[in-house]
């Protein structure tokens, strides 16, 4: 039961070894385990781990030098949920024929993935942004998301429920981004996580949680020579707006 913990959190820790399922082989001497086989994906091509490089350098090239923790963050939430669409084949029959669709691969190469894709994906190109991730789970809701840590608080960050299904190009859901627990809980729409379990000695703000003009839009925000920019829909009309940073009072 130790291992089976330890090799869970071995695999949900390091996203890069997309290559290892999560299934195993092991022997043991009295109640020691004393040699492990994992289960490897077959079928990837041998230049796997490039085309997944490819993807991260990608983007990593929206962050810039002196970019707040919250920045960071945005621009690869913003970046993964406009990459990646939600597995049609698990979202309509429960059964998914890909299984890369479990994994950072599936989502960053093939842009195709269930949530726990999309959490591996996200907590990949936070470390290699130095921003700390882990990934939660629930059992109760069958879904994985991810909790980071910025400017020392944890917040969570649901990516796949920030993403609509059937996929509509252009939508970037804020709903479920850096969310206290009251905050992933509802009562607003596309919330009400449950059950989830973290990793022990890690715990989420109860309460407060970071502000911006992420909060305002339900589509990418871009940023592009030091201002940021995003679109608002309300009443079928749209307004295009521009910021010199996210907690910019008036942008134009």
């Amino acid at each position: 039961e130790q291992f089976k913990a330890l090799y869970e959190r071995v695999i949900n820790d390091h996203p890069e070894l997309f290559y290892v399922q999560g299934g195993y082989r092991y022997s043991y001497s009295g109640s020691i385990v004393v040699a492990v086989l994992p289960n490897y994906e077959t079928g990837l091509p041998d230049d796997a781990e490039e085309q997944l490089e490819r993807v991260v350098e990608q983007a990593l090239a929206r962050i810039e030098p002196g970019m707040s923790q919250t920045e960071q963050a945005l621009l690869l939430h913003d970046f993964l949920v406009e990459h990646v669409a939600y597995d049609w084949d698990v979202a309509t029959t429960g059964t998914a024929k890909d299984q890369m669709v479990y994994n950072a691969y599936g989502a960053l190469v093939k842009g195709d993935a269930v949530c726990q894709g999309y959490a591996e994906a996200y907590k990949l190109l936070l470390n290699r942004c130095g921003i700390d991730s882990v990934l939660v789970s629930s059992k109760a809701m069958n879904h994985a998301w991810n909790l980071v840590k910025i400017d020392g608080s944890w917040y969570h960050v649901d990516t796949t429920w920030d993403d609509p299904t059937p996929n509509l190009p252009g939508y970037c859901g804020h709903e479920n981004f850096l969310r206290s627990d009251m905050g992933i809980t509802g009562p607003e729409p596309n919330k009400g996580h449950y059950g989830w379990t973290v990793p022990e000695g890690i715990a989420a703000s109860k309460e407060n949680e970071p502000s911006g003009l992420f909060r305002e839009t339900n589509n990418r925000v871009y940023y592009h020579e030091g201002a940021y920019y995003y679109l608002t829909i309300k009443s079928g009309r749209g307004s295009l707006y521009r910021a010199d940073s996210l907690t910019d009072p008036e942008p134009e």
